[in-house]
């Protein structure tokens, strides 16, 4: 079966609660595809080993302070830098949470994911979505939504 990887990192739980937003969502309109949801602090870099089946990988992390990763997903990505995968034209997108009055370091986070999976040989399919505060606002809920579309379009099409 085909699948959808959606792998995040967060501190105060932002982050984790727009992923699995986006794995319920996606879960109601992909129905032939197996949709995994998981906390990049409880998996190894070995995951990346097994992408064969995978269309799509959906990674996100919260942007702290001046443009840092929390903990969780600095850790996984030091690991990953040691061994880089191989991503084949995976295809991908980008997400996080941050606070837009860090300026030019709002969800910086996520600008960097996406250019690490392209340094690996993914494929990006749209935009990092990028949330300004907590997933449950009105307007982040609207940003989300719209996201969703492009990457529920895009699964349609492949």
């Amino acid at each position: 079966m085909s699948q959808v990887i959606i792998l995040y990192g967060t501190l105060t739980g932002n982050t984790q609660v727009l992923a699995e937003y986006l794995a319920e969502e996606l879960k109601k309109n992909s129905s032939n595809r197996h949709i995994t949801c998981q906390n990049v602090a409880e998996i190894s870099v070995d995951f990346f080993a097994n992408l064969a089946s995978t269309d799509l990988i959906l990674f996100g992390s919260s942007t702290w302070d001046d443009g840092a990763y929390p903990i969780d997903t600095r850790n996984f990505i030091t690991e990953l830098k040691k061994s880089p995968p191989k991503l084949n034209k995976i295809p991908f997108a980008t997400f996080g949470c941050g606070d837009s009055s860090y300026g030019i370091y709002y969800c910086l986070a996520v600008d960097n994911l996406e250019q690490l999976l392209t340094n690996w040989g993914g494929l990006k399919i749209a935009d990092g979505l990028k949330i300004d505060g907590y997933p449950e606002m009105t307007d982040a809920k609207l940003a989300t939504n719209i996201w969703l579309e492009k990457i529920a379009s895009w699964l349609k099409q492949n």
